[in-house]
Parts: structure tokens; C-alpha cells; sequence
């Protein structure tokens, strides 16, 4: 046989073996991020809904680091978990239901980017006084530590009905 027919035979007993093995490591990584994605939703449905229909600020800050930052569209930062629990609770979350994760997108193993829906019925403006329906979506980065998904960034914008 030839050496350039021996190089076509050797090609193509090589590229079905390389073309499995891409597609359990596709197969893998894909199981992995179901995993993930099942963890951060979890983490969603018993911090931040566990938190903010009972209105326990402990609760729902837990999902975020101790580094993390978290901005309103109606407000200013709040860098810190005391701040965060205090404002969060005390005035416009008081008397509201969260909704539900829409989308997940991994950036990294360890860093995920995942829109949450939200809706407010009963909401509150920044003197306490009634205001009408609001809706929205938060827009969170999620770091994986020790296991745990928690999110490091936090932008909430208010939709319009």
C-alpha cells in the first residue's frame, strides 16, 4: 500500500474514534451542567423564594456572597448583606413574590449568568406608599464556592406591563 493511501486508511479508522470520544466529553460536560443548572434553580427556589415570601431577609441574603453587589433600578447599591437585608426587607420587598429562573447561560464551569423573573403585587415606593403592580427581571451572576451557588452580582431592572 502506498503512504499516502496507508495516511487516508489511518485518517479515517481515526476520526469516528476522536469524533466518540468529542461527543462523551460533549456527553459530560452537558450532564454537568444540568446538574449545575438543577442547583442554582434550587438555590433560587429556597433562598430567594424561601427568603421573600416569608419576608426573611436572613434567608433570602443567604444566596448571595459576602462580596457580592446588588443594584436596584429604583435605588442605589447595596454592597453588603446587612445593608441589602435591612433595605430589601424593611421597605420594597415587604410585600412581594418572586418569580422564577428563565434562563441559564454558563461562562465558565464556575460562573453562571441566570435571569430571574420577578413580579411585586402590593409593591411599595420609596415613601411606603402604595404602588401599582411591578414586574422585572434580575439579571445574576452565580459563582460556584465550595459547592455551593451563590451570586456575586445582582441587577434588577423593572419592566414595563
Amino acid at each position: 500500500m502506498s503512504r499516502p493511501l496507508r495516511v487516508i486508511f489511518s485518517l479515517a479508522l481515526l476520526i469516528p474514534a476522536a469524533s466518540s470520544l468529542l461527543a462523551g466529553a460533549q456527553h459530560a460536560e452537558t450532564a454537568r451542567h444540568a446538574a449545575d443548572e438543577a442547583a442554582i434553580k434550587a438555590a433560587v427556589d429556597e433562598r430567594w423564594m424561601g427568603g421573600r415570601n416569608p419576608h426573611d431577609a436572613h434567608q433570602f441574603s443567604s444566596m448571595f456572597a459576602n462580596d457580592s453587589d446588588f443594584t436596584m433600578s429604583v435605588d442605589k447599591a447595596h454592597p453588603d448583606k446587612p445593608t441589602l437585608r435591612s433595605f430589601t426587607f424593611e421597605r420594597f420587598f415587604k410585600p412581594s413574590h418572586p418569580g422564577e429562573v428563565t434562563k441559564t447561560r454558563f461562562l465558565r464551569p464556575d460562573l453562571a449568568a441566570v435571569d430571574i423573573r420577578w413580579e411585586m403585587p402590593g409593591a411599595v415606593d420609596n415613601t411606603g406608599k402604595p404602588s401599582p403592580y411591578r414586574t422585572g427581571l434580575a439579571n445574576c451572576i452565580f459563582i460556584k464556592s465550595g459547592g455551593d451557588w451563590l451570586v456575586t452580582l445582582m441587577h434588577c431592572a423593572e419592566l414595563t406591563p
